[in-house]
């Protein structure tokens, strides 16, 4: 039990020390490396909405480019931000058909690091176990989410 109180006091001296500098992210932000888009600037407005918390801004923005004729990349990236949006404004009932079609999606699209973020590339991945790919980015940045969504629930 000890150990318990200790983890949970250092834990707290971590997260008022990161608030007193401004640098306090949600958990999920933390832990999720969001994927931008090479070209739709609507997905870039939800992703950067997400990044800062903005739920509400970046689900509209989704819904926005699920309305539009884009790349399918560009669509699934949105779901994932569905998804990850409703699960962080506890609307788990929202998220889930979202969830389930980013966890679902076959894309191969590489992406790629460009000066700290992932960006997708137009260029379908030969090799999924050796180069990253949009897919399996997506099905783990919501099963991330999942995860907390779940353990918060308890």
């Amino acid at each position: 039990m000890e150990k318990k109180a200790f983890f949970r006091l250092t834990l707290a001296a971590l997260v008022a020390g990161a608030g007193l500098l401004g640098f306090v992210q949600t958990a999920p932000a933390a832990e999720t490396q969001f994927i931008w888009s090479a070209s739709s600037p609507q997905v870039n407005q939800s992703t950067q909405a997400l990044v800062e918390g903005r739920h509400a801004h970046a689900i509209r923005f989704a819904k926005d480019v699920l309305r539009s004729k884009t790349h399918a990349a560009n669509h699934l990236i949105a779901r994932q931000n569905l998804c990850l949006a409703y699960l962080a404004q506890s609307k788990g009932d929202d998220a889930k058909p979202y969830c389930d079609l980013a966890l679902a999606a076959e894309a191969r699209y590489q992406i790629v690091d460009q000066g700290g973020r992932w960006v997708v590339s137009s260029a379908e991945s030969a090799n999924e176990a050796t180069t990253p790919t949009i897919g399996a980015a997506v099905r783990a940045n919501v099963a991330r989410a999942q995860g907390s969504a779940l353990a918060e629930n308890r």
